[in-house]
């Protein structure tokens, strides 16, 4: 019989599987925007490594005409709350755009 704390291991690594996986974007970030997670489509739309994550920030890949709508819908989010889907102008590392579908929601990540 499998532990509770070895269960608990094991489901936690298959959800972090799970959405490492997923065909759609999921990227973490703080408040201010710093990126703390991007999962494989993520970081393949916006062209960089995992390895470079800890340095950027979720405001460098919007468009300028969409950075307001954006700092706008992280200000006013609520904790636990759900922001509806908009879609808006986004830019690779390379700047080359592509428009995205987005949804916010406020989580606590690693303590965060």
């Amino acid at each position: 019989m499998m532990s509770l704390e070895k269960k608990n291991s094991t489901d936690t690594n298959n959800y972090k599987n799970i959405v490492e996986n997923l065909p759609v974007s999921v990227v973490i970030f703080t408040p201010e925007g710093k990126v703390l997670y991007s999962n494989k489509k993520a970081l393949e739309l916006i062209g960089v490594k995992k390895s470079e994550i800890g340095g950027i920030n979720i405001h460098d890949f919007v468009a300028p005409q969409f950075l307001k709508t954006v700092k706008e819908r992280k200000k006013n989010l609520l904790p636990g709350e759900e922001l509806p889907l908009i879609e808006i102008e986004a830019k690779n590392k390379n700047g080359s755009s592509f428009f995205v579908e987005i949804k916010t929601s406020s989580i606590v990540y690693n303590g965060l």
